[in-house]
Order: structure tokens, then C-alpha cells, then sequence
């Protein structure tokens, strides 16, 4: 989405703001999309920063629905926007 908007960020924080901000705040997209990419980002800092994390299998599970549902969004919005 951000490639078709000509949009190039350093930082996945930077993206997700973006994203929030741009889709979440405008009601393009529900807000539970939001959660879903902090809650994400959250995890992917954690596991790249601290020692010894690790994730349970139920929760890897869990945050597999969780990114198929925001990519099934993504996917839906993008067919419709811009008929791909």
C-alpha cells in the first residue's frame, strides 16, 4: 500500500504510525488492524532485543490468525482501491 502511495519509511515504527494514522484514524480499515500491527511490532522488538524471549506455540498460533486477518484486509482493500 505504501509503495502505491510513493511512501518509503526507515522504521517500522514510522510505518505503523503511518498506517494508523493514514487507515486506522480514517476508518478505511477497523481498529482492531491497529492492535493488531502494535501487537506485532511489539513481539518482533522483543524477540530481535531481548535475551532469551520466546513465545509460546499457542501464542505463535494466535498472532498467525491475527496476520492473516490483516493481510486478508490489505488484500481486500487493495482489490477494491485499485482493482488488482
Amino acid at each position: 500500500m505504501l509503495a502505491l502511495e510513493k511512501k518509503d519509511f526507515k522504521k517500522h515504527s514510522a510505518v505503523i504510525s503511518y498506517f494508523i494514522a493514514n487507515y486506522i484514524k480514517t476508518n478505511l480499515f477497523e481498529p482492531e488492524l491497529g492492535e493488531i500491527i502494535k501487537y506485532a511490532e511489539t513481539d518482533r522488538n522483543k524477540s530481535d532485543y531481548q535475551d532469551f524471549f520466546a513465545v509460546s506455540r499457542e501464542e505463535a498460533e494466535e498472532q498467525k490468525v491475527k496476520a492473516q486477518k490483516f493481510y486478508k484486509s490489505v488484500e481486500d482493500f487493495l482489490e477494491t482501491k485499485y482493482y488488482f
